[in-house]
């Protein structure tokens, strides 16, 4: 069952591959509805769109990580040293490990942020000189809305790996972030009931 699936991606990846080394066919847009340029503009657009607000919620969600698993770390440590009382040497231990999974929290957090740049194509600049070569055109408009769609098209497949690593960097940030705070309540237990 999972072979199935990988080998139809792999088929399906192919054909898109082939696809696009072909010529672009310009077709006048009828009256009756949107144009096939249309659709494709809209479709890339609005699936360009949706990876910048996938960045924003991975950022957003590294940040929040990040700030959990830095106040997690000192209450505990604060809250510990209030008993007063010797903590069993499991609970040093415990509390050292969890140090250590905040200090990867930390790392995983830093590889996680700093994949920012993501790629927003047509430069504006290129796109206002086409725009004045295509004006004169019959089918102008047509034809330049049909590249601009290409060039999203470019900026989506060179972002999906920024977005695939960024958010591998994230799952490793919640991971980390709940072994240190397993470590922490296992150390505040054992110290508040040994």
């Amino acid at each position: 069952m999972w072979g199935a699936a990988v080998i139809a991606r792999w088929k399906r990846r192919r054909e898109v591959e082939a696809q696009r080394d072909e010529p672009v066919v310009v077709v006048a847009a009828s009256s009756d509805g949107p144009s096939v340029e249309e659709v494709y503009h809209d479709a890339a657009l609005a699936f360009l769109d949706q990876q910048v607000r996938i960045n924003e919620v991975l950022d957003g969600r590294a940040l929040q990580v990040f700030t959990i698993g830095s106040t997690v770390l000192p209450l505990t440590f604060a809250l510990l040293n209030l008993t007063g009382d010797e903590a069993p040497p499991v609970a040093g231990w415990l509390l050292g490990a969890a140090l250590v999974f905040y200090t990867v929290l930390i790392g995983c957090a830093a590889g996680a942020i700093r994949q920012r740049l993501m790629e927003y194509r047509p430069e504006i600049a290129t796109l206002a000189v086409l725009a004045e070569e295509y004006r004169s055109l019959p089918l102008g408009g047509v034809v330049l809305q049909q590249w601009v769609a290409r060039e999203y098209q470019e900026s989506i497949e060179a972002n999906r790996p920024l977005l695939t690593s960024k958010g591998r960097w994230i799952g490793w940030l919640n991971a980390m972030l709940f072994v240190e705070c397993l470590c922490l309540s296992a150390a505040a237990g054992v110290t508040l009931f040994f």
